[in-house]
């Protein structure tokens, strides 16, 4: 997945079928590749998703570091990609071999 031909290494995708009930989620890896499994490990069931995404969410002190002051990732994406009612992504799953979705995104 890119943003303005930049991989998003940061944040998660969602996904979010019609059907009530039925999403799931991945962590953005290096690349801006993303790997999408249910609870059981699978993938997701064939169907018709809208597609946003999250910011990842800000680093937590541990007991080393306590007293440092943490900056949070920088997450690039614009707004209107955060939400399933504005971001207008979709994305076509087919019922099983895996599959590869590429997301293009622009700041326009």
């Amino acid at each position: 997945m890119t943003f303005d031909g930049k991989p998003v290494e940061a944040g998660q995708i969602v996904f979010e079928s019609k059907v009530p009930g039925v999403s799931a989620t991945a962590a953005m890896e290096a690349g801006g590749k993303f790997v999408v499994k249910d609870y059981k490990g699978l993938g997701l069931p064939g169907g018709e998703y809208v597609v946003y995404f999250t910011a990842p969410a800000p680093p937590l002190p541990d007991a080393t570091n306590m007293n440092i002051n943490i900056v949070p990732t920088k997450f690039i994406l614009p707004q209107k990609y955060l939400s399933a009612k504005t971001s207008k992504l979709t994305a076509t799953v087919k019922e099983g071999a895996p599959q590869a979705l590429k997301f293009e995104l622009t700041a326009k």
